[in-house]
């Protein structure tokens, strides 16, 4: 299995400006050490603007140069549901959109929203 969370962030920036980085990582799952909870093999990568075409593209090469497809079960894509986190879909062989766990903890009071997250 691999895992892709996906989230976005406000930034402040040193001229009192705010930018929005979109924020993806990619792993195989946890594992615990010395009584934690550690990702196995993560990579981070955030983009500033650009399209979600080019981040999912970028991420599909990182991928495809790190790991052999047929070896690969299942992807994981978790975030809040943003349409450009889905899009990933598109992109990412083999993959599936699930809820990450904060949205699906805040949703577990009212499954009515959970269709259109």
């Amino acid at each position: 299995m691999l895992y892709i969370e996906a989230d976005e962030d406000y930034v402040s920036l040193q001229d009192g400006s705010k930018e929005m980085p979109r924020l993806v990582y990619i792993h195989e799952g946890k594992e615990t050490k010395n009584g934690r909870n550690e990702l196995k093999n993560v990579y981070y990568k955030a983009y500033v603007g650009g399209k979600p075409e080019d981040i999912w593209i970028d991420v599909a090469n990182y991928i495809n140069d790190n790991y052999k497809e047929e070896k690969i079960k299942k992807v994981y894509i978790a975030g809040d549901g943003a349409k450009w986190i889905k899009e990933g879909l598109e992109w990412i062989p083999k993959s599936r959109f699930v809820l990450d766990r904060y949205h699906l903890k805040a949703t577990s009071r009212e499954p009515r929203y959970r269709d259109r997250i």
